[in-house]
């Protein structure tokens, strides 16, 4: 079985968080990328401390190419054990022409 848990998103950049000071140890910042194809993913991706600068010159509709780590983790709730995923960011990249989806923006109409 390998031990290799690294993916790779590529898409446009939907929205950037704030920068959120967890403690005095521990920092966060997310980015959600739209994908493209038939089916486009809105796919969150979580940066910590030092690599949240990663994301500090990403613009809004900024097609890049991420590469992060699987996480997962067990938190034991009254309710029961629970499950939890967290896609952690530690590369950040311009994509590739060739790689870059078609993205759809959604238009919104006033209606009154």
């Amino acid at each position: 079985m390998s031990n290799n848990n690294t993916t790779v998103i590529v898409g446009a950049v939907h929205l950037k968080t704030d920068k959120v000071q967890v403690s005095e140890k521990f920092a966060k910042q997310e980015v959600v990328i739209l994908t493209g194809g038939e089916y486009p993913q809105y796919i969150t991706v979580q940066f910590n401390n030092d690599k949240c600068s990663l994301v500090d010159n990403l613009n809004e509709g900024q097609h890049v190419e991420i590469s992060c780590n699987v996480r997962g983790r067990a938190w034991d709730s009254p309710q029961g054990r629970k499950y939890f995923n967290t896609l952690e960011g530690w590369r950040v990249n311009p994509a590739a022409a060739a790689q870059q989806p078609e993205v759809h923006k959604a238009e919104v109409v006033n209606q009154q």
